[in-house]
């Protein structure tokens, strides 16, 4: 198969970003049939790990100067599949059961809850191909436009870990819904190099490593108030760090461009 000879180190870590984010939703699927409340850390843990994976095969097409291989097109492809319609089934399933039993009083058989809980994950899935599809159009060698589609899936994720008297559908829904249009803006995000590489990296090597051990020790999340803590502390630490900092971004580049011109 000439398939596989086109395959660099750097192509084999996205597929494994790919079956990060497959096994993500088919978790979600059979704990969502059978009744297991325990699917959500998992679901989320491989999230995560889709993360470092798209992390790493970034640096490993750099570093082995990848060329004729699949490439971008895989990554976004993946991308699309773990971090966008993943966190999207996240959303879906965690908050199905508060939404499902809402009727509309105007398009009762229309608006009914399951229905406008799809619509908000469906403009995630949206969101996000639209990202990745401009991102392959080129121009953010040095930043990006719109905020990352990994940055997003790593915050839905880490609200959907929260504790469920800290995550009410009124807050995370409406977050949610900005950072899908955030993803197709035109605010700029610096790209995350060296040391800040490094926080980001640390901040999701640490999210794994804690679901990783929460599910080896049979732990219930939300009946650990330590886990809680961890999960709220490193989620509150990126969401704040990373998706406020954009609108800083680009008013300082906005000012150095302008004092160039002068």
């Amino acid at each position: 198969m000439k398939i596989l000879k086109m395959l660099s180190i750097a192509d084999v870590v996205t597929l494994l970003n790919i079956v990060f984010g497959a096994s993500a939703i088919l978790t979600m699927i059979h704990g969502a049939a059978t009744g297991d409340s325990e699917f959500m850390p998992r679901a989320s843990m491989l999230i995560l790990m889709g993360i470092l994976a798209d992390g790493l095969d970034g640096k490993l097409a750099r570093y082995f100067k990848a060329e004729h291989t699949l490439g971008q097109d895989l990554d976004s492809l993946a991308d699309a599949i773990t971090f966008s319609l993943a966190p999207a089934c996240l959303v879906f399933v965690q908050y199905f059961q508060e939404f499902k039993s809402f009727q509309s009083p105007i398009l009762p058989n229309i608006l009914t809850g399951d229905v406008m809980l799809g619509e908000i994950c469906v403009l995630i899935v949206i969101c996000g191909v639209l990202r990745l599809a401009r991102f392959n159009q080129g121009g953010q060698a040095d930043k990006f436009i719109g905020l990352p589609s990994p940055a997003n899936a790593l915050v839905v994720t880490v609200f959907m870990l929260f504790p469920e008297q800290f995550r009410p559908f009124w807050i995370v829904l409406p977050v949610v819904v900005i950072q899908s249009l955030l993803m197709i803006s035109d605010v700029e995000y610096p790209k995350m190099r060296g040391k800040f590489a490094a926080i980001g990296g640390a901040i999701v090597a640490s999210l794994v490593l804690l679901l990783a051990f929460v599910q080896f020790r049979q732990i219930d999340i939300p009946k650990s108030p330590l886990s809680s803590a961890a999960i709220i502390v490193l989620g509150l630490v990126f969401l704040i760090s990373y998706i406020a900092i954009g609108p800083v971004y680009q008013s300082r580049s906005a000012a150095s461009k302008g004092k160039k011109k002068k």
